[in-house]
């Protein structure tokens, strides 16, 4: 079952939150403070949570426990699904602890593992084979105003109830009224339908989409703040005359060479990815790009699993690995005759996702600064540098810094954990 510790909750004004436009209500409520666990709840659950945006921490999957009866089940399961259900997730708990195991001479080793003392790979592709039923801990941190869209993320189950359950006796009652009507407000599957070309496409490759005159946009952007025309000026005077795009452009780049990055919030850019739910994860918590995805439960069961490269590198480790994604698949298949509305917490991490996101040129240069390091995991690296290379190709004056902090900054950040490889890095990143 879930557990919601409540850490702390301001006070609620009091007024009749029913008779008040939602609008209105965000803004009263911005100044009320609340903060709480989820405890004991499926990582699918904490995917909805994560994309609520608000303020969060959530507990490694390195530190999973490891034990039968480690997962979620919904109490609606009947009793041989149940079962059926316990004998699948132990199977691949047990699967997991296979890839994850230490070789024998690392077993007494201390401190932060190696990738070299796994027999077959580290946890962090060792997850991949592990289901969305995997209990979670999280804590999230946001403002009153953001409580209605918490809510609204949250797909209508068992689960989201029992946080409701939980947080609605700390709520007048009229604002915990609006906050049950917006459980299962999101509905992803209508999301998906309108997006569902863009979806595919990305399933087949990454790509991305910019919005036409973005450098000028950009200039335009700068000189807003610089000058006494307006910006409906500045646009007529590009529009008359096209070669003052070219000024435009120098203007953005003296700009963005002081360190001004804001106007480069102008230049926006759609990407598609085909990504893992372990690396859609690590992209959606940078809380700052604008995510469309596929819905969770009507992947298809036969959607293609991504193998770490260190599994697939192993004949044994991959014959492990395999075993979980056809268990896994049989078990998607008993629970959509009986619970289909809960069939996708037999979905494993590694299952590939269509991803369609938006975000400017600023936020994706903060997030390149994160990701394209070494010592990001080996997914959202290999994602990120063929965005970074597309833009680059296609904006290069905009999209040039895109790359590790141990070279925007001229030096690593990660002090004792650094890779060691800054001149490789840069030869990669400023040779092209």
């Amino acid at each position: 079952m879930v557990r919601v510790a409540l850490k702390e909750i301001g006070n609620f004004p009091d007024i009749s939150f029913k008779s008040l436009p939602r609008k209105t209500i965000e803004e009263v409520l911005k100044s009320v403070d609340i903060s709480f666990s989820v405890e004991n709840v499926s990582r699918a659950t904490t995917h909805e949570i994560c994309e609520g945006n608000d303020s969060y921490t959530q507990q490694s999957m390195r530190y999973v426990i490891m034990r039968d009866g480690a997962f979620i089940i919904p109490p609606t399961f009947s009793d041989v699904l149940r079962a059926e259900f316990s004998d699948t997730m132990n199977f691949l708990l047990e699967n997991y602890q296979r890839l994850s195991e230490l070789k024998d001479e690392f077993k007494d080793e201390r401190g932060r593992p190696k990738s070299n003392w796994f027999k077959f790979a580290p946890i962090e592709d060792a997850r991949y084979g592990l289901a969305l039923a995997t209990p979670s801990n999280i804590l999230v941190t946001m403002d009153g105003g953001k409580l209605l869209n918490f809510f609204g993320s949250l797909s209508d189950g068992f689960e989201a109830q029992q946080i409701f359950q939980s947080l609605f006796r700390h709520m007048p009652k009229g604002l915990a009224e609006l906050c049950q009507e917006e459980i299962g407000t999101k509905d992803f599957s209508l999301i998906e339908g309108v997006y569902r070309d863009k979806l595919d496409k990305a399933l087949e490759e990454t790509f991305v989409e910019m919005l036409p005159h973005r450098f000028e946009r950009a200039g335009i952007g700068a000189l807003t703040s610089t000058n006494e025309a307006t910006p409906s000026d500045l646009i007529a005077l590009y529009e008359q005359d096209k070669s003052t795009s070219k000024k435009l452009s120098g203007v953005a780049k003296r700009v963005l060479g002081y360190g001004h990055g804001s106007v480069a919030e102008h230049a926006k850019t759609k990407c598609g990815i085909g990504v893992s739910l372990v690396t859609y994860h690590q992209f959606e918590r940078h809380r700052i790009p604008s995510n469309i995805r596929e819905d969770f439960k009507g992947l298809p069961i036969d959607r293609a699993v991504i193998t770490p490269p260190l599994i697939s590198g192993s004949e044994e480790a991959t014959g492990i690995f395999e075993s979980s994604v056809e268990a896994s698949r049989n078990l998607r298949e008993k629970i959509m005759n009986e619970a289909p509305e809960y069939n996708h917490l037999a979905l494993l991490n590694g299952t590939k996702l269509g991803v369609y996101s938006n975000m400017n040129a600023r936020a994706f240069k903060h997030i390149s600064g994160e990701r394209l390091c070494n010592n990001a995991q080996w997914e959202i690296q290999y994602t990120m540098e063929e965005l970074a290379l597309k833009l680059r190709d296609q904006e290069p004056e905009l999209y040039k810094d895109c790359a590790p902090k141990c070279i925007t900054h001229k030096k690593c950040p990660e002090g004792k954990l650094s890779c060691g490889r800054q001149r490789e890095m840069i030869e990669r990143y400023r040779g092209k």
